[in-house]
């Protein structure tokens, strides 16, 4: 519990909780917040198969999650961190159409 209020550490699972996390992860990155952005990125470490489990649309904002945070790993220069996290999106976009939006942020 941190300020009185819970604080779930989960990573989100559903397309709603994503697309905050989304938003606010641009936020942060607006104001020049970026360790604030890359540590609610980092929830989703290891969702993947959460993300499976589910249908719809939550396993897309996922990956853009990841993407928000492999741009802030890089621009923080975390160099190891941000090879980890393409490794795992190029792994996952293996069949995805060559034009697929994440698949450039990628090249």
């Amino acid at each position: 519990m941190r300020g009185g209020q819970f604080q779930d550490l989960s990573p989100p699972a559903n397309p709603v909780a994503l697309r905050s996390l989304d938003s606010l992860a641009e936020l942060r990155i607006d104001r020049g917040e970026l360790e604030s952005a890359e540590a609610r990125l980092k929830r989703t470490d290891n969702g993947q198969r959460r993300m499976y489990l589910t249908s719809g649309s939550t396993g897309y904002y996922w990956l853009c999650a990841r993407t928000w945070l492999l741009r802030i790993e890089r621009r923080l220069g975390h160099a190891d961190r941000a090879a980890q996290i393409e490794q795992e999106l190029r792994q996952l976009l293996v069949v995805s159409d060559p034009d697929f939006v994440l698949l450039k942020e990628l090249k």
